[in-house]
């Protein structure tokens, strides 16, 4: 995508993307300032049905209300980078 012009990249803990992003971002040999990186951090509260949790599609243990520092944390640390847009 960066190669074809592009130079705003969406990722999300749910879509799993940060390590290649990132990866492709540095390798890209662009300036950070050049590039608009987002990222989301949601929760899924678990319900009282634990199965029922389950079958939400984002939900894991990342993505549980009050984990939302430790979510921007890691997001930051998959991507490589010191901040997203």
């Amino acid at each position: 995508a960066l190669d074809a012009g592009y130079r705003m990249i969406d990722t999300a803990l749910a879509y799993k993307n940060h390590e290649s992003v990132g990866e492709a971002f540095r390798s890209s040999g662009l300036a950070r300032e050049d590039v608009f990186i987002t990222t989301k951090v949601s929760f899924c509260p678990p319900s009282l049905d634990e199965k029922r949790s389950e079958n939400v599609w984002q939900y894991d243990s990342l993505n549980t209300k009050g984990n939302e520092l430790e979510a921007i944390d890691l997001c930051l640390k998959q991507l490589g980078l010191e901040y997203v847009d």
